[in-house]
């Protein structure tokens, strides 16, 4: 699976002015591929393993779907209906060298910002409902037809269908439409609706994300870098393993706080002063904010692993050891 060089130098140029978080891109048989570069038996395959992310989505009516996670038995597999169901295997790209490969030649973006890629499998009708993610995503077309419909742009506002395992849209405003073939590309921006369905059997799509940045996971990390208490001071002697089993304390922090004194004896009508969170206000915005605390914290959260699964923990010797057969 190749991106074409007429592809290839627009995703360079203006896809990255013009489309790149703003618009959708719809590239007719921008990818190379063969018959032979897909093998839905294997990949299905992969929903067996237990190490390897997959679901089952089936549609039991138009705004109706029912989930289930795998790993699946050969024969959940083998005695599927023949229209009306998906199957979502996760990071294909850790697994089947075909998809590293097409996965590396993305290098235009970013690759902090690359989630995964997934492929979805599917016979005529299937689908996953009309939904709109928070992250960009490139959606090739391997094997089969789909028609992908695009509406309007979303947020956490936008209603989702009540007590549904997905999430769903409740409205969905068709504004363009997409019969897709093998080899062409679509690209979403984060939050523009979508609603993908089969048009054919054998119906193979690649998914290829790239997350934004998380607030939420940058400042997780931020709070974590401010706590973190040394293992090695830990174990230096008793008392300080007493004091890591305790709460973290001002005392404990690399960040050290004074408080103003009027903010020790709070009176009961205000028990937090404006002077107190002002002087907090001002702590953390000088050390949580500096820019190398804020770059460890973005390379925390953007290269932390999405699925586990995918990694083994060893000892520090046999990572030395590993390393060193590396290097010779």
């Amino acid at each position: 699976m190749q991106i074409n060089p007429a592809a290839l130098e627009f995703l360079r140029s203006d896809f990255l002015s013009n489309h790149w978080q703003r618009q959708a891109a719809f590239l007719p048989q921008a990818i190379g591929i063969s018959a032979n570069d897909i093998d839905i038996d294997e990949l299905a395959g992969l929903a067996m393993d237990a190490e390897v992310e997959s679901r089952l989505i089936h549609q039991l009516a138009e705004r109706d779907f029912s989930l289930q996670h795998g790993p699946f038995s050969l024969d959940t597999l083998t005695s599927l209906a023949e229209s009306h169901w998906t199957l979502l295997i996760q990071s294909v790209d850790h697994i089947l060298p075909a998809f590293l490969q097409l996965r590396d030649q993305f290098n235009f973006i970013d690759q902090a910002r690359l989630d995964d890629i997934m492929v979805s499998i599917s016979p005529s009708h299937g689908s996953v409902g009309p939904h709109f993610d928070h992250y960009d995503v490139f959606l090739i077309q391997a094997a089969g037809q789909r028609e992908w419909q695009i509406g309007q742009a979303c947020d956490a506002s936008s209603k989702l269908v009540e007590n549904s395992p997905l999430h769903i849209l409740e409205n969905f405003d068709c504004t363009q439409r997409f019969q897709c073939q093998p080899g062409d590309m679509l690209y979403l921006p984060p939050g523009l609706a979508h609603w993908g369905t089969a048009s054919s059997d054998n119906c193979v799509t690649i998914s290829i994300g790239f997350r934004s940045p998380s607030l939420q996971d940058i400042g997780q990390h931020l709070l974590v870098q401010a706590t973190d208490v040394s293992k090695t001071d830990e174990v230096d002697n008793k008392e300080n393993r007493q004091a890591s089993k305790s709460s973290l304390t001002l005392s404990t922090l690399p960040i050290q706080w004074a408080a103003p004194a009027e903010a020790i004896a709070p009176s009961p009508s205000q028990p937090i002063t404006q002077a107190t969170l002002l002087e907090l206000q001002q702590t953390l915005q000088q050390q949580l904010l500096q820019p190398e605390n804020l770059a460890h914290a973005l390379q925390a959260s953007l290269t932390e692993p999405k699925n586990p699964n995918n990694f083994h923990c060893i000892d520090a010797q046999q990572a030395q050891r590993e390393l060193q057969q590396l290097l010779i």
